[in-house]
């Protein structure tokens, strides 16, 4: 015999809470998982289409290329994932994220506090073609916010050398002014519930 039970929660009869909840949508909580750690509570993105580039010696913001979250609790960790194409020519590029909580800005992301993340001749120049080269850069940090107030991630760059640096272009001619065009590039925060 088959049979369906219509309920909205389930609770021991010595429980003063409801252990599981069943929602409308399908999801459930279950109360002993220690309020659900782990579960993504929320996600947040941006995503940059065209190309940018810079010639500065000291950290300077990508324009646009920030995301905002507000966690939910503070024992909520927060997953940001960054995703970006740098290109130059015998060039190193130093990136460093920024989170900003409250107008105070802290760099995270390393073992020595956060000053960068540094991608020693991260791009060099290529004679056969006459191209500067590409690298997709990774980046992925799980951050410890401690604070329920919303809170900006972004991500600095700054050049070693004295080149330029670009974000974005698949390629770009040494001769030419134009190049072959952009690829996306994207920052995406997940708040973790703690």
């Amino acid at each position: 015999i088959m049979a369906t039970l219509n309920a909205t929660n389930l609770k021991h009869a010595s429980s003063g809470s409801n252990n599981i909840v069943l929602a409308a949508d399908g999801s459930t909580t279950i109360s002993n998982l220690s309020g659900g750690v782990g579960k993504i509570l929320q996600i947040q993105s941006t995503v940059l289409t065209g190309a940018q580039s810079t010639t500065s010696a000291t950290y300077t913001d990508i324009s646009g290329f920030n995301v905002n979250i507000t966690p939910s609790a503070t024992s909520s960790k927060i997953l940001v994932q960054v995703a970006m194409r740098v290109s130059g020519i015998d060039e190193e590029a130093y990136l460093q994220m920024i989170r900003t909580v409250g107008g105070t800005a802290t760099a995270i992301g390393n073992g020595t506090g956060g000053n960068h993340a540094s991608f020693t001749q991260l791009v060099c120049w290529s004679a056969g073609n006459g191209y500067y080269d590409y690298h997709d850069v990774p980046f992925l940090i799980l951050d410890s916010p401690n604070t329920t107030s919303a809170i900006t991630y972004k991500l600095q760059w700054r050049r070693q050398q004295s080149s330029t640096l670009y974000l974005g272009r698949t390629g770009y001619s040494a001769t030419a002014s134009n190049y072959s065009g952009c690829s996306s590039n994207s920052i995406t925060v997940m708040e973790v519930a703690g």
